[in-house]
């Protein structure tokens, strides 16, 4: 197995970053400003995350080269989506004959920019795929004009040379998010041509050149509490005409501004408070103590069964995904339904199938009045 994946050293132009470099180029300097006064934190996402692909890893490698794997030692949830993960792959090596290559370190030629590829597979006819495991479900992420997995790409034609490839596959596969696992392809042709504007960007960002650029790039930027562009703009917005609420262009820009702003708004809270516990507490602020409810003790549970008996418990229904377990999936959905959801607003590159509101209010009203 290949070292740790915390221990792993990273690149200043890291290529899970690029969706953001590429487009602010003066994000890159910004951000190790920032950083050095305010280190980022690994949250327990990454960490879950990290977890994940390192149990991933292991699998790949226990199926494709002479790796150990105990799924014992995973917990259930995270098995059942690695597991996914490695039969997605053994589907593409089943249709194609090609050769599986395993959390490859890809080095692609741009200064300072290398990263490791969590899974190619090269088909002998010319076809190149790309795959990239993501544990998060918070922001699903498409595959369609990946820059992460284009530098990814670069790396690999750089280490198979010996063969001529004509077309590359990019899959993310993404489990706990709907809509996540997709795929995008091109001729290899056009890889090379983008490889000059991912260069060209590149070199920018490591430069005093670069522009900073607001979007939704923004909400994986360490420096977006402190960054001046994405302050005034959302200052910009919020002081516009409220009487132009009722023209939906306008609203539209709105709410992409309020989705930067909401998100700035939790950078900007997250870095006061690690200052505030280092003393800096902001004017105006103060902390406090958050309230609390009450718990039991530590090993009570014994004595409380043992003076009030079934008195003490609640019987609860397991779910539907518990009872599957139990009794299996026929019996489960027999008994099973599933409500349509409620209508919700999102952005139109969210996955799912667009609804008439209108549309859907009529044939409301009208089974109302039947």
């Amino acid at each position: 197995m290949s070292e740790q994946h915390t221990e792993r050293e990273h690149a200043r132009l890291s290529p899970s970053a690029s969706s953001r470099w590429m487009i602010c180029t003066g994000s890159i300097q910004l951000g190790e400003r920032v950083e050095a006064v305010f280190p980022e934190k690994d949250s327990p996402f990454a960490a879950e995350g990290t977890q994940a692909h390192e149990w991933a890893e292991k699998l790949l490698r226990s199926e494709y080269e002479d790796g150990e794997f105990d799924p014992d030692a995973v917990p259930e949830e995270m098995l059942k989506h690695i597991e996914g993960y490695a039969d997605y792959i053994a589907d593409i090596v089943f249709d194609t004959g090609g050769d599986v290559l395993i959390e490859q370190k890809v080095d692609t030629g741009i200064d300072q920019c290398w990263g490791t590829l969590d899974c190619a597979v090269v088909e002998q006819d010319g076809t190149l795929h790309i795959i990239d495991f993501k544990y998060g479900q918070g922001v699903a992420v498409s595959a369609e004009m990946n820059y992460q997995l284009m530098i990814y790409a670069l790396g690999i034609l750089k280490k198979v040379k010996g063969l001529k490839i004509r077309k590359v596959k990019y899959h993310i596969y993404q489990p706990r998010i709907a809509g996540g696992v997709n795929s995008w392809e091109h001729k290899a042709a056009r890889l090379k041509e983008l490889s000059k504007t991912i260069e060209g960007q590149a070199k920018i960002a490591l430069s005093d050149d670069g522009t900073i650029v607001s979007g939704k790039h923004c909400k994986w930027c360490p420096a977006a509490p402190m960054c001046p562009v994405l302050s005034k703009e959302v200052i910009e917005k919020v002081s516009e005409n409220p009487k132009l609420m009722i023209d939906p262009a306008y609203m539209g820009r709105l709410l992409k501004a309020a989705t930067i702003a909401e998100e700035w708004a939790k950078e900007v809270w997250s870095f006061a408070r690690v200052r505030a516990d280092e003393g800096q507490v902001p004017d105006g602020f103060k902390m406090v103590r958050k309230r609390t409810n009450r718990s039991w003790k530590a090993d009570v549970e014994k004595v409380i069964e043992a003076d009030l008996g079934t008195d003490a418990y609640t019987p609860k229904l397991k779910t539907p995904a518990q009872l599957e377990k139990i009794a299996g999936k026929p019996y489960v959905a027999k008994l099973c339904e599933k409500k349509e959801g409620e209508l919700t607003l999102v952005v139109e590159s969210d996955p799912r199938e667009s609804i008439n509101a209108n549309e859907t209010a009529a044939l409301v009203f009208a089974e109302e009045g039947a």
